[in-house]
């Protein structure tokens, strides 16, 4: 009985305390030269023992601080001219090591399904060519150390969240993320003078948005709009009124929160998904999104303002032109220049002072080539079309309610890769673990019914 509950313990509840002391850390009520060294301690201290007590506890840990550590991603040491061991590669660390030897231990089949292998096979490619002709091999190791840590994060969740109260934790831990990084956006909204109709007044000409515990407000903003995501498919498969209430005001509180981001492709992502959804399976949303963009509107009139700005979009279209331009022989165009090369390129050579293309259809073709950006697009592809299959009503419901998630962020992030680099931030671990639960909700019930008698 004991050892029962000390894993439920370690399962959920103590990651929840540790959230609170991960808090008191973003919100500066430790002095700054200790942040680092209690991170690491907590870190240290916890992956010692969580996953071989309880991993389900340790991954949810993990997922649960991610947003608000990410605002210290510039304390760390330096290895290049732009590869740090900070808190982001750390945490990348952190969920590859435990989550390799857990998987290996539990015999986890690596080849499981098309998704697997394909992404096996992008890492691969891009280990052996990509680190192999980069000029800046400390720089693409953690490029690769970051995507592996996707690749990760998805079979771990595969193994560890195939039941539905598996993933009702998992939620409840997401939503349970926002906390804090919500907490410290609204209070810097306060700061700048938030108005009605909702309007955040720029500082300096900087950009307008809050951006709570993270270093950008587009890292807040596509964090949010996964989160949007995953709380609409529980919405839209809810059956219980309380339930439905619950969840609207979930999606409503993130929501309001997304608008004060002032992020153009996080909005364009997020009603994009949900108007692509509406139109191949859930008629019935069509109303709500035409209600929701029109109150949008009204509540928050800047929206429009920021949506016809297009001097960001003419200063993406020079720096896309550029690198198309650049030089580059038959194999660059097949295998690509190197894992992170885009970045030094742009940092170093052309001292732009941007480390991103903001685009990542653009990086992943510079980087890895036209092979690269083939496997990089099967992989995405697959997830999609997966999701798609699950999305019919016949479906139980949970399976239903991570499908609707899982397809609706496929959707956002195919929109919102065109003007931006999404696959470096770490919030895709959010994206990762609900396609592995997904593929494990489905493996579990193929295996459930084929052990039932005829």
């Amino acid at each position: 009985m004991l050892k029962i509950q000390t894993r439920r313990f370690l399962d959920f509840r103590f990651p929840i305390f540790l959230l609170l002391v991960t808090g008191a850390i973003s919100f500066g009520l430790v002095p700054i030269t200790y942040k680092m060294a209690i991170i690491g301690i907590m870190a240290i201290a916890w992956f010692a023992v969580s996953f071989t007590i309880a991993p389900r506890g340790a991954f949810l840990f993990l997922l649960l601080i991610r947003p608000s550590v990410d605002v210290f991603r510039n304390f760390g040491f330096e290895f290049g001219p732009v590869a740090t061991l900070n808190v982001n590669a750390i945490l990348a660390i952190l969920v590859i090591i435990p989550g390799v030897f857990f998987l290996l231990i539990h015999k986890h089949n690596f080849l499981d399904n098309k998704v697997s292998r394909f992404f096996l096979l992008y890492l691969a490619f891009t280990l052996l060519w990509g680190i192999l002709v980069s000029n800046n091999r400390i720089n693409s190791s953690a490029v690769f150390l970051r995507e592996l840590s996707f690749f990760v994060v998805f079979c771990l969740s595969f193994r560890l969240f195939n039941r539905n109260q598996q993933i009702k934790k998992l939620t409840a831990v997401f939503i349970l993320s926002s906390v804090v990084p919500l907490s410290v956006a609204f209070l810097q909204a306060i700061k700048r003078g938030l108005e009605f109709p909702l309007h955040l007044p720029s500082i300096e000409g900087a950009h307008p948005g809050i951006q709570g515990t993270f270093s950008h407000p587009a890292g807040l903003a596509i964090y949010l709009m996964l989160l949007l995501l995953v709380s609409s498919g529980l919405l839209l498969t809810e059956t219980k009124k309380a339930s439905v209430l619950k969840w609207t005001a979930v999606s409503a509180i993130l929501y309001f929160f997304l608008i004060l981001t002032y992020y153009r492709t996080a909005w364009a992502g997020f009603f994009g998904a949900l108007v692509i959804i509406s139109l191949l399976k859930y008629r019935k949303l069509s109303v709500p999104i035409l209600v929701l963009v029109l109150i949008s509107l009204v509540v928050a009139p800047s929206i429009l303002q920021r949506s016809s700005e297009f001097s960001s979009w003419y200063w993406r279209v020079r720096v896309w032109n550029r690198l198309l331009l650049s030089g580059g022989n038959t194999l660059d165009y097949l295998f690509g220049r190197g894992l992170g090369s885009i970045s030094v390129l742009l940092s170093d050579v052309w001292g732009m002072g941007v480390v991103t293309a903001h685009n990542t259809y653009m990086r992943v073709f510079f980087e890895t080539g036209i092979l690269g950006i083939c496997l990089f697009l099967s992989v995405k592809l697959l997830l999609l079309r997966r999701a798609y299959d699950l999305l019919g009503k016949d479906r139980p419901g949970c399976v239903r309610a991570v499908s609707i998630a899982v397809f609706g962020m496929s959707i956002a992030l195919f929109i919102g890769y065109a003007t931006q680099s999404i696959t470096g931030p770490a919030v895709m671990w959010y994206y990762w673990a609900y396609a592995g639960a997904l593929y494990g909700l489905e493996h579990q019930f193929k295996k459930e019914k084929a052990s039932q008698p005829l």
